[in-house]
Formats: structure tokens, sequence, C-alpha cells
């Protein structure tokens, strides 16, 4: 749960967002909240259970929380970087998907026939894919765009609090679908992640930051702009002339 701090961190450095104190004890409380949420109790059971490496997986959890909140930021940044041409100004947010999709695409694939290359030969791509499956395909797409639009109109710290409070709404379902009873530690992880929300939400507007650094690209069009600028001759007419 340590990528909403990371997050927030990254967002300062990459894209100039500045964050009221009341903000960053939000920010704290949402990571405590969230862990209370989870169930620590189960994981450290199956850990114990299957012999796992705690440092290990503990290094491992944190690389890939700093590498999640890394990209997710970047992402943000290019999708609301100033667009150089045209072009760039008309690829909104499904044809920035596709691009990335194109990207993860093969290496989704690669990842596909190394864990299930037995199964791929001897049933096919799509076996088993019936109505439900290809509702759940549906619903991750929509969210997958839903995630981009949240980037794009908000930021990823607003994704942060809306992903820590899916988990409870999540948590709260299964209570009448499967029985599953609430315990103390999750009530309080709850009222600590839904008080973040309200607590970030009314800290005072601090949208005066400055902007995202520009790329070297941006910086090179900008000096050839002024220096076009000034070498242009520039055709100054008094009134007189203007009307001789």
């Amino acid at each position: 749960q340590t990528k909403t701090l990371f997050t927030a961190v990254f967002s300062r450095m990459m894209l100039g967002r500045r964050l009221a104190h009341s903000q960053w004890l939000a920010l704290f409380l949402l990571f405590l909240g969230t862990v209370l949420v989870s169930d620590l109790k189960e994981a450290r059971h199956r850990a114990r259970a299957g012999g796992g490496k705690p440092l290990l997986g503990f290094a491992a959890v944190l690389g890939a929380a700093v590498l999640s909140s890394l990209s997710s930021v970047y992402f943000e940044r290019m999708l609301k970087k100033p667009a150089r041409s045209a072009m760039a100004d008309r690829a909104g947010l499904w044809l920035r998907n596709v691009q990335l999709g194109t990207f993860a695409l093969p290496l989704a694939g690669l990842t596909m026939v190394w864990n299930d290359g037995l199964q791929l030969r001897s049933y096919g791509l799509l076996h088993g894919f019936d109505g439900v499956v290809w509702l759940v395909v549906l619903l991750n797409g929509c969210g997958g765009l839903l995630v981009a639009a949240t980037m794009k109109y908000a930021d990823n710290i607003v994704k942060c609090f809306a992903a820590a409070l899916a988990i409870i709404t999540g948590m709260l379902l299964s209570v009448p679908l499967f029985n599953v009873p609430l315990s103390p530690i999750f009530l309080v992880g709850a009222a600590s992640t839904v008080s973040a929300t309200m607590l970030y939400a009314r800290a005072p507007d601090l949208s005066c930051a400055a902007p995202p650094p520009r790329d070297s690209e941006d910086e090179e069009a900008v000096l050839m702009e002024a220096n076009s600028a000034r070498s242009s001759p520039r055709l100054l007419e008094s009134p007189a002339v203007a009307n001789n």
C-alpha cells in the first residue's frame, strides 16, 4: 500500500504538484486504512505455510510499488502534456490506450505461452470463454478506460483514493453475497479511509503549482521559435505612411 505515498512523491517531483499539509495527513490515513482493511493475517498464514521469504517478498512488493507509481505518474504526464503538433493534439484517450496496448500485448502473449503453453496447444486460446467471462473482460476494459480518464481529468492520487474505496466496497458486498464476517480492524480501517477521503477533498486548493518541467525537445522548440521571432524583420509603418 506504499504506492499511494510514492505516487504523491513522484507527482511532486515530475508534475510539480503541491499538496497541503492536510492532504499529506489524508494520504497517511489512507495508507493506514488500506493496510487495516487488507487481510494481513491470511496473507501471513499463507506465507508461513508456503515457506516464503519475507525479506525477499517485501523487497519485491516495494519495488513493484515504486515502478507502478512511477509509470502511473509518467502516464499522467503524457496525457496532460501540451501537444507539439495538431496530430498529437487529436490523439485522445482511445489512441493512447491503443498505443499502450501495442507495447503490452507482446509481453502478455509471451507470458501466456510460457505459463500456459500446454493448455493452449490442447484446448485453444479461447477455451472456456462463456458469457460470464466475456462480461468480466468487458468490465476490465471499461475499468481501464475509466482509469485513463481519471488520470487525464483528475490525477493519480485521486485514483489511489478510488482504489481504496473500491476495496472497502468489495468487502462490504462480500458480506451479503458470501457471508463474510466483518472484523473490528476492518471497521477501523474503513473509517480511516473515508475520513482520509473527506480530509483530502476539503483541503485548500494549491493549483498555483509550478508547471511540469519541459522535455529537452520542448525547450529546443521554444528556443527555435524565439530565435526565429528575433531574426524575422518587422515592418513598422506609421499612420501617415499607411494612409499614403
